[in-house]
């Protein structure tokens, strides 16, 4: 496992390059290019605002900012899962050549995946404070440490899953039905506080939960995340992280087998 961490470092340039090239291909010959990036949550949020806020009158104020806190994050996790559950199939005449460390296809969907995010988080923070005030905050100078988390555990679940599908072809075809069932299970368009008693420790045993919160307390609520809160996030997300890269260390040649 520790070699596979060195490999990465002396294989950085395959990991840009692998980077660069998604980037490329992902708007290639679109004409909106990186604006569908905005798109998706704008259009996304419009919809739910429709729903929740006028039609079945939510009793959330300030509903569209708590949405953007949590569903930009959101997209970003899913978005990462769906492009890198099939990172090893898209590339099998690659890894059948040469020789890389494996764990490089996944971490490169997660981090040409996150400049969008970055990205887009800018621009629709600016948007926000135009059209629904959000506050600007001293809070929000935790949110480096919230999208830190939130990348480790985005890229521990892409190694799962990413190897799953090559195990279990039909895996990919269930990937998008948990992400739809952890996105209904997840505070993201509703407060937690909503839940009833009973629930709420069904929802501590979710780790997106602890994740999304320390993107809500900044954006939403603008104080800081709580120390559980902060330290069961980042906990799950290391350990989880490390379990994955070892999953995926152990079948590395495997892997290719089964391609």
């Amino acid at each position: 496992m520790l070699e596979e961490f060195k490999d990465l470092w002396v294989y950085r340039g395959v990991l840009w390059n692998l980077i660069s090239q998604q980037l490329k291909i992902r708007y290639r010959r679109s004409t909106l290019g990186f604006l569908w990036t905005l798109l998706n949550p704008l259009l996304s949020m419009a919809i739910l605002i429709i729903v929740f806020s006028n039609i079945m009158k939510f009793p959330q104020k300030d509903y569209a900012v708590y949405l953007f806190s949590g569903l930009v994050p959101w997209i970003f996790f899913s978005q990462t899962i769906e492009l890198g559950k099939s990172i090893f199939i898209m590339n099998e005449q690659f890894l059948r050549r040469i020789y890389v460390p494996k764990n490089i296809f996944p971490l490169s969907v997660v981090f040409s995946n996150l400049v969008n995010f970055i990205l887009s988080l800018v621009v629709l923070f600016v948007l926000g404070k135009i059209f629904f005030d959000v506050k600007i905050s001293m809070a929000l100078l935790f949110l480096p440490i919230s999208i830190l988390t939130l990348i480790i555990f985005a890229s521990a679940i892409t190694m799962f899953f990413s190897v799953l599908s090559v195990f279990y072809r039909d895996f990919a075809h269930l990937t998008s039905i948990l992400l739809m069932l952890l996105f209904y299970a997840t505070p993201i368009i509703y407060p937690a506080d909503l839940l009833p008693q009973k629930y709420l420790l069904i929802l501590r045993l979710n780790p997106m939960y602890h994740i999304i919160d320390l993107f809500h307390r900044p954006i939403f609520y603008h104080t800081l995340p709580g120390l559980e809160n902060i330290l069961i996030a980042f906990i799950v997300s290391i350990g989880t992280f490390v379990i994955a890269f070892g999953f995926l260390s152990i079948n590395r040649y495997n892997v290719v087998y089964r391609l």
